[in-house]
C-alpha cells in the first residue's frame, strides 16, 4: 500500500449507540439507528497519515473472511485528523432492521479503493445494550414493565394493510373479491356454494372421506335380509346370500343337489354328521373323506361318526400340508398345525451336530435359557443372546443380526449391534459395538466402546477405547482412554488423560489434564489446563504442553511453558513463563513476562521485555522496550529504542528517541535523539573499542584496530584526545627503499595542488588527488586484481613525501648557509686588507684611494 493509501491500525474502538429499533422506556428518548465507529489510520511505515479527507467504505458481513455482504455504506468521504477518524454507520445508507438478528457480524473497511483491511473487526455489544433483550420478549411488553413509551413503528404483516413509522397508523384486513368488507366474514361471500350443508345432495366425494370414519350406522339396509352380504352383480353392488357359511348359503340349501359340483371326484361321505346335518359349514383345516356317488343324498343318509382312537396313521393324508420331520402341534385357538420337531427326533429339528459342532438348521436365534433374556425380532434372522437378563432387539421392531456374547443386563437394540460382555452395557446404534466393561453405551450408528466404564460413543463412527466416563459425541470422533474426556468435534480425538475436551472439527488432545482444543484443526499435545482455540474459528492452533497456556488466534502456537498466550494469527510462544505474543506473526522465544505486541515483532527471551510496533525485536535482557518499526535491542537492562530502524546493542538505561532513526547505541545511560548516529559508551568515561584485537594485545585506547604482531602494519588507534595514530615501528616494516630528495622535490613540483570540495557536502579541503599522487609516487594498496588502488590516499603517504621534501630542502639550505659563511669570511678578509692598505698609504703621506676606486677594484 502506498504512502497515500493509509491503512487501519490493529486496534479500533467501536461504540454502538444503537443495534436495532427498540421500544424506548418512559424516560428514554428515541434510540438512534446508527452505529458510531472510530479508528486510526497509519501508512505503510506505521506513521500517522496526513490530515485530510479520505474515501472510506464500510461493509458488514456475516463471516470473518468471505461470506455474504449484508450492508455497505458505499464510498464515503471521512475527515481524518491526527490519524483519527469517526463515522456513523447507517447515516448515509440506513441499516436494515433485520441486520443484527444474528449475533455474529463482521465489519470490513477499505480505504481509497484498496482491498479490505485484514482481518475484519467483529461487532460486539456494549453493556447496556443487553437491556434491549427485553424488547424481544412479548411477556415483558404485556407486563408494562418497559414503561409507557411511544411505539416507533407498526408494520403490516401477511393479510394486513396500512402501518407506518410516524403519526397515527391504521391497520386493515386485506380481502379478496368485492363487496362490503365490514367483517372478517365478508357479506358478499356465498357460503352455500363453497361449503356442504345438512341434507344437501351430491356433496360428499371419496376424497373427502377419511379411512375408518364411515360406521355401520351410516349404511342403510338397501333391501338386504338376514345373513345377506353386499355383492357385486356385474353392474352394481346389491344385497345377496352369503356363500361362505355365515347364513343359509348355497351349501345348506342345495347340499343334496349340488355338493358334487364343489368336489373334483364324486364320492360318498364316510362321516359328515356334525358338520353339515345341523346347517353348519366347513371351517378351518377339516378333512372330509368322500366315497361313492353323493348326488341327491339327504341329511339322514350320513350317520357314521369317527370314534376316539379310530383314526390310524394310514388314514391321514399329509402330502399337501406337512413336510418330512414335522409334527402336528397345537396352534392358536382350537386349531392344529404342522411344525418342526423341537425335540430333535425328526429330520428337520432346530439343531444338528456335524463334526462335534452344534448348528441351527435355520435362521433362528440362540439364547441362554432360564436366564431372563429377551429377544425381540423375527424367526427368519439370526440373533444370539447368551447373557443373563440381557435384551436383543427392540420391542415392535424386526431388527436382526444382533449379538450379546455374555454378561449381565446388557442391551443390543438395533440391527447388527453387538455387546461382547460386561454388565449394563448398551449397543443402541446400527452396527454399534460394546466390547465389555460396565455401563458403557454405543448409541451412534457404527459406534464402538471397547471397554471401561460409564463411557459413551454417541455419534456415527465414534469410538471410545476404554477408561472412565469418556464421551465421543462428534461424528467419527475418538477417545482412546483416560477419565472424563470428551471428543465432541467432527473427526476429533482425545488420546488419554483426564477431563480433556476436543470440541472443534478435526481437533486433538493427546493427553494431560483439563486441556481443551476448541478450534477447528486445533491441537493440545499434553499438559495441564491448556487451551487451543477460544472459539471454533481459531483454526489450526497448537499447544505442545505445559501449564495454563493458551493459543487463541488462527494458526498460532504455544510450545510449552507456564501461563503463555499466543493471541493473534500466526503468533508463537516457544516457552517460558507468562509470555504473550499479542499481534499478528509476533513471537516470543522464552523467558518470563515478555510481551510481543507489534505485528511481526519478536522477543527471543529475557524478562519483562516489550516490542510494540512492526518488525521490532528484543533479543534478551530485562525490561527492554523496542517500540518503533524495525527497532532492535540485543540485550541489556532498561533500554528503550523508540526510533524507526534504530539499534541498541546492549548496556543499561540507553535511550534512542523517536527522532533518532537508523542510529546505533551501546553503553550505559547513552542518549541519542538524532538520526544516523553511532554512539558507544558514556561521554564522561571513555570505553574501549577493539577491531581485530583483544585484551591480550592490549585495547588501551577508545578505538584500537589491527593486531600488534605486525602482520598488517601493527594497526592504529584513536587516542583519548581524539588523535588518529597509525602503527609505524620498524618491526612492522620490510622492503625498505631509499628516496632521492631532489627527485621527490621535482615530483612535488609536478604534483597538481589546489582547494576542492567533496561532492554534495560543501566541505572544502587542500589535498592532492589520489590519481595524481599515485602517478608520481606509486604508493598505496594492491587490489584483488593485482593493481594499485588509485582512488584512495593514505595521509601517511602525503606526510612522508612532504618530509622527504623538507629533508632535501634542509640539505640545500645547509649548503647555501655554508657558501654564505664562506663569502662572509672573504668579505671580512677584504675589509682587513683594505684597512691595512689605507694605513700604509697614510704613513707615506699619500692620499687614500676613494671608495669608488676600491669598489671598482673589487
Amino acid at each position: 500500500m502506498s504512502a497515500n493509501h493509509p491503512r487501519q491500525t490493529l486496534w479500533a474502538s467501536i461504540m454502538l449507540t444503537a443495534l436495532t429499533v427498540l421500544l424506548a422506556g418512559a424516560a428514554a428518548a428515541e434510540v438512534p439507528q446508527v452505529i458510531n465507529y472510530q479508528g486510526r489510520l497509519l501508512d505503510d511505515l506505521g506513521y500517522l497519515v496526513a490530515d485530510g479527507d479520505y474515501q472510506i467504505t464500510f461493509n458488514i458481513w456475516n463471516y470473518y473472511s468471505g461470506g455474504a455482504l449484508l450492508w455497505s455504506s458505499g464510498a464515503q468521504i471521512v475527515p481524518v485528523e491526527d490519524g483519527l477518524f469517526s463515522y456513523e454507520l447507517g447515516s448515509a445508507v440506513p441499516l436494515p432492521h433485520a441486520l443484527f438478528t444474528d449475533t455474529v457480524r463482521w465489519l470490513g473497511i477499505s480505504v481509497s479503493g484498496d482491498p479490505e483491511i485484514e482481518p475484519r473487526t467483529r461487532l460486539i455489544t456494549v453493556p447496556y445494550a443487553y437491556q434491549a433483550l427485553r424488547a424481544d420478549t412479548a411477556a415483558y411488553a404485556e407486563s408494562g414493565a418497559g414503561g409507557g413509551g411511544d411505539i416507533t413503528a407498526v408494520y403490516a404483516g401477511d393479510g394486513l394493510t396500512g402501518g407506518g413509522e410516524t403519526g397515527d397508523v391504521t391497520l386493515g384486513v386485506e380481502f379478496a373479491g368485492s363487496g362490503a368488507a365490514t367483517t372478517v366474514s365478508r357479506s358478499d361471500h356465498e357460503h352455500d356454494a363453497a361449503y356442504v350443508n345438512e341434507s344437501q345432495t351430491n356433496s360428499v366425494t371419496s376424497t373427502m372421506i377419511t379411512d375408518g370414519t364411515i360406521e355401520f350406522g351410516d349404511i342403510a339396509q338397501n333391501g338386504a335380509t338376514t345373513d345377506q352380504v353386499m355383492k357385486w352383480n356385474g353392474s352394481a353392488w346389491a344385497a345377496a346370500d352369503d356363500e361362505t357359511g355365515g347364513g343359509d348359503g348355497i351349501i345348506a340349501d342345495s347340499i343334496g343337489d349340488s355338493l358334487a359340483n364343489y368336489f373334483d371326484t364324486a364320492k360318498v361321505v364316510d362321516t359328515i354328521q356334525g358338520v353339515l346335518t345341523t346347517g353348519g359349514y366347513l371351517t378351518g383345516n377339516q378333512t372330509i373323506t368322500l366315497s361313492g356317488d353323493v348326488t341327491g343324498f339327504g341329511a339322514t343318509a350320513i350317520a357314521t361318526t369317527i370314534a376316539d382312537g379310530a383314526v390310524q396313521e394310514s388314514d391321514l393324508d399329509i402330502t399337501n400340508t406337512g413336510s418330512t420331520g414335522q409334527v402336528l402341534t397345537k396352534a392358536a385357538g382350537d386349531q392344529f398345525t404342522w411344525a418342526d420337531d423341537q425335540t430333535g427326533t425328526g429330520g428337520s429339528s432346530f439343531w444338528s451336530v456335524t463334526d462335534s459342532v452344534l448348528y441351527t438348521n435355520d435362521y433362528w436365534g440362540m439364547a441362554r435359557g432360564g436366564a431372563g433374556n429377551i429377544l425381540y425380532g423375527d424367526s427368519t434372522h439370526t440373533m444370539v443372546n447368551l447373557g443373563i437378563a440381557c435384551t436383543t432387539g427392540t420391542s415392535g421392531e424386526t431388527y436382526h443380526s444382533i449379538t450379546i456374547g455374555g454378561g449381565r443386563a446388557n442391551l443390543a437394540a438395533d440391527r447388527y449391534a453387538t455387546v461382547s460382555g460386561g454388565g449394563f452395557n448398551k449397543a443402541e446404534g446400527r452396527y454399534s459395538t460394546v466390547g465389555g466393561g460396565v455401563s458403557n453405551k454405543a448409541s451412534g450408528d457404527w459406534s464402538v466402546v471397547s471397554g471401561g466404564s460409564n463411557s459413551e460413543a454417541q455419534a456415527t463412527y465414534s469410538f471410545v477405547g476404554g477408561g472412565f466416563s469418556d464421551t465421543a459425541s462428534g461424528s467419527t470422533s475418538a477417545v482412546v482412554g483416560g477419565s472424563r474426556n470428551t471428543a465432541a468435534g467432527m473427526y476429533s480425538l482425545v488420546g488419554a488423560g483426564r477431563e480433556n475436551s476436543a470440541t472443534g472439527a478435526y481437533s486433538t488432545v493427546g493427553a494431560g489434564i483439563y486441556d481443551t482444543a476448541r478450534g477447528h484443526y486445533a491441537s493440545v499435545f499434553s499438559g495441564f489446563h491448556n487451551i487451543a482455540g477460544d472459539e471454533v474459528d481459531d483454526t489450526a492452533t497448537f499447544v505442545g504442553g505445559g501449564y495454563e497456556n493458551a493459543a487463541l488466534g488462527k494458526y498460532c502456537t504455544v510450545s510449552g511453558g507456564y501461563g503463555d498466550t499466543a493471541y493473534y494469527w500466526y503468533s508463537t510462544v516457544c516457552g517460558g513463563e507468562r509470555n504473550m505474543a499479542h499481534s499478528y506473526h509476533s513471537s516470543v522465544g522464552g523467558g518470563e513476562g515478555n510481551r510481543a505486541m507489534g505485528t511481526w515483532s519478536t522477543i527471543a527471551g529475557g524478562d519483562r521485555n516489550h516490542t510494540g510496533m512492526f518488525y521490532s525485536v528484543v533479543a534478551g535482557g530485562t525490561e527492554n522496550n523496542a517500540d518503533a518499526n524495525a527497532a532492535s535491542i540485543l540485550g541489556g537492562v532498561k533500554n528503550m529504542a523508540d526510533a524507526t530502524q534504530s539499534v541498541i546493542l546492549g548496556g543499561e538505561n540507553d535511550t534512542i528517541e523517536p527522532t533518532g532513526s537508523y542510529s546505533v547505541v551501546y553503553g550505559r545511560n547513552v542518549y541519542c535523539d538524532q538520526p544516523y548516529r553511532v554512539i558507544f559508551f558514556r561521554g564522561e568515561t571513555h570505553g574501549r573499542l577493539g577491531l581485530n584485537r583483544d585484551d591480550n594485545d592490549g585495547i588501551d585506547y577508545p578505538v584500537h584496530v589491527g593486531v600488534s604482531l605486525g602482520g598488517n602494519g601493527g594497526g592504529a588507534y584513536l587516542s583519548a584526545g581524539g588523535a588518529w595514530t597509525n602503527g609505524s615501528s620498524r618491526e612492522f616494516k620490510e622492503n625498505f627503499k631509499p628516496m632521492n630528495g631532489q627527485d621527490v622535490l621535482g615530483r612535488i613540483d609536478r604534483l597538481p595542488m589546489g582547494a576542492w570540495e567533496y561532492k554534495g557536502t560543501g566541505e572544502r579541503h587542500i589535498w592532492p588527488c589520489a590519481e595524481d599522487f599515485h602517478e608520481q609516487f606509486d604508493v598505496g594498496t594492491i587490489t584483488k586484481e593485482g593493481i594499485r588502488d588509485v582512488k584512495y590516499l593514505a595521509a601517511g603517504d602525503v606526510a612522508g613525501v612532504a618530509l622527504i621534501g623538507v629533508q632535501e630542502l634542509y640539505r640545500m639550505t645547509q649548503a647555501l648557509e655554508a657558501k654564505t659563511q664562506e663569502i662572509d669570511e672573504l668579505r671580512s678578509e677584504i675589509a682587513q686588507l683594505r684597512g691595512m692598505v689605507e694605513s700604509a698609504l697614510a704613513s707615506q703621506g699619500k692620499a687614500t684611494p676613494g671608495s669608488g676606486q676600491l669598489a671598482s677594484r673589487r
